[in-house]
């Protein structure tokens, strides 16, 4: 899928590059979106990039492919995230660090999306770990 994940690349540089905030204009590159500024959109920016808070990352998926998902429906949605998870089990087996990273950021990008088509926020999906293994309460994890 990577002709495809390139494409979905581009496309986010197509909008960045011509979509800003303000007089803030938006660039991309092969490794982060950043303004012309150099600071980040998307939040602190740290030794490992930027982060981004997980409502604003499913926002911002939303805004880039919302559409066309919504277009594909729910069903297909699954289908193309098991297909990624499909591609993460593999770059995990035989793939580089470089590799899998793209894989989960393939995974993460459509969970999003599956997300927002079903109305889940996924902050709201996530908070169920806030205070330790859901389970048993505790971190780490006391299940047996």
């Amino acid at each position: 899928m990577t002709g495809s994940f390139n494409q979905r690349l581009d496309d986010l540089s197509f909008v960045l590059e011509r979509v800003g905030v303000g007089d803030v204009q938006f660039h991309l590159d092969r490794e982060h979106v950043h303004r012309r500024d150099g600071t980040s959109p998307l939040g602190a920016v740290t030794e490992y990039g930027a982060l981004v808070e997980l409502n604003d990352f499913q926002s911002m998926i939303t805004d880039i492919y919302g559409s066309r998902d919504r277009e594909r429906g729910v069903v297909h949605a699954v289908a193309w995230l098991a297909e990624e998870m499909g591609e993460l089990a593999q770059a995990v087996r035989k793939g580089s660090v470089d590799e899998q990273r793209h894989e989960i950021g393939d995974v993460l990008a459509w969970l999003a999306s599956l997300g927002a088509q079903l109305g889940i926020d996924l902050d709201d999906a996530a908070s169920r770990y806030s205070s330790g293994c859901p389970r048993c309460g505790t971190t780490p994890c006391a299940c047996r």
